[in-house]
């Protein structure tokens, strides 16, 4: 016999799921509690829904850590991901990033360059990053003409 969770139809179950995700514009995390990436960890039927389902998806919290310097790659993987379930909506994304010191720095240019690349999108955008890292920002909104007031 089947469960009864697994005999609704999916879009309740996505309805459901919107509820497991942060309400819009608070971003969930790239992973662990509150991310959607976990609930594709369930099965296979709350994987596809959960995938296919974008709304899931328009917000994230990217935290970088001192130890990310050599992750920064795969944060990048899993962002394009992210991004692309996502489906063509508008964004809020969080990114935090440590100051450098004399003996970790950690460069967060690509994952800016993957945000501005979406500014089309952006809706929200809230930056903790390193004073260098501002100019990659300063520079990539010139480039796109992007219209976002900074506060």
């Amino acid at each position: 016999m089947r469960p009864p969770a697994l005999s609704l139809p999916a879009e309740i179950v996505a309805e459901i799921f919107t509820k497991f995700v942060p309400n819009y514009p608070e971003c969930p995390p790239l992973h662990g509690l509150h991310s959607p990436s976990l609930l594709g960890q369930i099965g296979g039927l709350w994987r596809a829904i959960a995938f296919s389902t974008p709304s899931l998806w328009r917000a994230v919290e990217i935290k970088v850590s001192k130890d990310d310097s050599l992750r920064v790659a795969n944060i990048l993987d899993i962002l394009s991901i992210w991004l692309s379930r996502s489906g063509s909506g508008p964004l809020s994304i969080r990114l935090e990033s440590p100051q450098p010191t004399k003996y970790i720095t950690v460069n967060v240019d690509p994952i800016v360059d993957t945000i501005i690349r979406q500014s089309h999108r952006l809706e929200y955008l809230n930056i903790h990053i390193p004073l260098e890292s501002l100019f990659t920002i300063e520079g990539a909104i010139d480039a796109h003409r992007c219209a976002m007031p900074l506060r």
